[in-house]
């Protein structure tokens, strides 16, 4: 069962960190999402959910920004979180192979300390290149994800985990104006259609 979402809200624009205590009385750190999934039958509904981790509380975010947009396979379930409606359900969970994304994130980290700030500017266009190297059946390449290849993708040692946090304001490309809402979307398309490289042998084509 799915929502019938037409857009969510993560609200106050990414994970709040909260302090606490554990169950042996130490203080520890969480993070709280929040987010509000408007629905198509009119009215919201409002969800919450706190992490030990703050990389897996802005994982959640990516992947709510995903619901709505254009090509996206995102889905909110009956419980409001982001499901992948392509995922298999029945049987063993599906393991995600390396794609084309994740293989240049790779790449690019491990070789970005002994790079010259010379050769980091050469190889970023290369490598914003190769990843608009989708899998078949790939929807266009939205805008969003074109402004974040040409204004974020490969400028650092990694890719940033919160944008709203990194980014001033919103973004300029092409003639239109991006939040970091916009351009985390477009990071999420690129985790979702870029093409695995088990099938990269002879793919040629590029959107």
């Amino acid at each position: 069962m799915t929502l019938d979402a037409t857009r969510v809200t993560v609200l106050g624009g990414g994970r709040r960190k909260i302090v606490t205590m554990d169950r042996q009385g130490r203080t520890v750190d969480r993070y709280e999402v929040r987010w509000r999934a408007q629905l198509l039958s009119g009215g919201h509904r409002e969800y919450r959910q706190r992490f030990d981790r703050a990389g897996d509380a802005d994982e959640l975010i990516r992947r709510l920004k995903a619901v709505g947009l254009a090509g996206s396979t995102w889905v909110l379930d009956g419980e409001g979180r982001p499901i992948d409606r392509t995922t298999p359900t029945a049987g063993a969970p599906a393991t995600r192979a390396m794609t084309m994304w994740a293989g240049l994130l790779v790449y690019r980290s491990a070789t970005w300390r002994g790079a010259s700030g010379n050769g980091r500017r050469t190889a970023a266009p290369v490598l914003r290149a190769m990843a608009k190297t989708l899998r078949a059946g790939a929807p266009k390449v939205p805008s969003v994800t074109l402004a974040y290849l040409d204004t974020i993708a490969f400028r650092c040692e990694r890719e940033p985990d919160d944008l709203a946090l990194t980014m001033p304001g919103k973004m300029a490309h092409n003639g239109r104006v991006f939040s970091a809402a916009d351009l985390d979307a477009g990071r999420a398309f690129l985790e979702r259609w870029s093409l695995p490289l088990a099938d990269s042998s002879g793919h040629t084509s590029e959107r």
